[in-house]
């Protein structure tokens, strides 16, 4: 009869907390890489932006002096 007995080798507990650390960790990968990306996007619109002001100014410029 002893024999037939199961022995847990990990408890719940750990597997699980184990589980919840890996969703988190990866939750937590995923979010900062979307933050990241929605900054790059936000400043490269950005960067846009003032080549095109810069460009309209040289533009107005050069015409000027032709």
């Amino acid at each position: 009869m002893n024999g037939a007995l199961l022995r847990v080798q990990k408890p719940l507990t750990i597997r699980l907390l184990k589980r919840v650390l890996l969703f988190s960790g990866v939750l937590i990968v995923l979010l900062a890489g979307a933050r990241t990306w929605w900054e790059y996007q936000a400043t490269l619109d950005s960067v846009q932006e003032e080549f095109e002001v810069i460009e309209s100014a040289k533009a107005q410029s050069v015409a000027a002096s032709l």
